[in-house]
């Protein structure tokens, strides 16, 4: 029995680390999509474009999100 709660026990620590370290890295993806952003319109803000939506759940909860999308400039020769 003492080795099932310890089993137990890890595994919810287990969880708990992947739960820590999942939002950080989060934080730093969207991060690093800002910067790139940031200095794509110091350029040329003509191939950015920012798409808002709702996303209704089942249990009434809704969230919105925005849809970035950068498209690649094409070099004219």
């Amino acid at each position: 029995m003492n080795n099932i709660a310890s089993s137990n026990n890890l595994s919810q620590i287990e969880l708990e680390i992947k739960e820590f370290l999942s939002v950080p890295l989060k934080l730093k993806i969207l991060r690093e999509c800002l910067l790139y952003l940031f200095f794509k319109m110091t350029n040329n803000t003509a191939d950015i474009t920012v798409e808002k939506s709702t996303i209704h759940s089942t249990d009434g909860t809704s969230k919105t999100v925005y849809t970035v999308t950068v498209y690649k400039q094409k070099d004219v020769a």
